[in-house]
């Protein structure tokens, strides 16, 4: 991929839309990690972060769980 081309995709994913700072829980290693898997064409790790709202359903979904198994 091309230099430029792998920059912007590079900004859109760790750049907040909201107010254009990089979003919290990033390290610039994180970054340059992406950044360089593009250019090379290897597989990048696309693990997303999990927000606290999506944290608090998976954490009722597994309490929920629980509960029906002690019934």
């Amino acid at each position: 991929m091309e230099k430029d081309l792998a920059l912007a995709q590079t900004i859109r994913k760790f750049t907040n839309l909201i107010d254009g700072k990089v979003l919290s829980g990033i390290s610039v290693a994180q970054i340059i990690h992406y950044y360089e898997s593009l250019i090379l064409d290897v597989p990048t790790n696309n693990a997303s972060r999990i927000d606290g709202i999506v944290a608090n359903f998976m954490e009722d979904y597994v309490n929920s769980l629980a509960n029906e198994q002690e019934l």
